[in-house]
């Protein structure tokens, strides 16, 4: 889901993820190839791994944005971000604010699973991928009822494929060369 930020004209990136578990590596994972095939790369900022001897669900809230403003104060501005949950994207925008940059003309936010309680709780309104749950879930149902009529469980995971970005004013920008057109464009 790199696509959409590129196309915007970023040329810095990251990925934000709180633990180092399948979906958010899948996710990762997906994110730098799509931006290798770009010709950019993506820098990691992984909680987890920042903080190896401690349990990433005990960092309070207060600890975890502080080190997050600072990775992001190290980072090249324009930067674009995409987070591997809409709570790491409410918690990117918040780290952003502390840090002193601007959500979305410094920072592009791309949160992921479009949750609206994330959603209604941002005081920006997140861009995310939406992971298209109902088509999970009919998905899940229609194995269930197959596996109910005797079929054979599968033997691969079964994977459902994303909607696709729901666009919203966290990755409303557009980066240029030239600050004047960029400013005209977003205008």
């Amino acid at each position: 889901r790199a696509r959409p930020l590129v196309d915007l004209g970023h040329v810095h990136f990251a990925f934000y993820s709180q633990l180092i578990m399948r979906d958010a590596r899948e996710a990762q994972d997906g994110f730098v190839a799509e931006l290798a095939l770009a010709g950019r790369q993506a820098h990691v900022l992984n909680l987890s791994a920042a903080f190896p001897r401690r349990d990433s669900f005990a960092i309070v809230r207060e600890e975890r944005h502080g080190w997050l403003a600072g990775e992001l104060e190290r980072l090249p501005i324009p930067l674009a971000v995409m987070c591997d949950d809409d709570r790491r994207a409410l918690e990117l925008v918040v780290a952003c604010g502390l840090a002193g940059l601007r959500v979305p003309e410094d920072v592009a936010v791309l949160g992921c699973d479009n949750h609206w309680v994330e959603q209604r709780l941002s005081p920006i309104s997140l861009s995310t991928v939406d992971m298209n749950h109902k088509g999970i879930g009919w998905k899940a149902a229609s194995g269930l009822d197959q596996l109910m009529q005797g079929a054979l469980p599968p033997s691969d995971v079964i994977k459902v494929p994303p909607v696709g970005v729901v666009a919203r004013h966290s990755t409303a920008t557009f980066i240029t060369d030239s600050p004047a057109v960029t400013a005209a464009v977003v205008h």
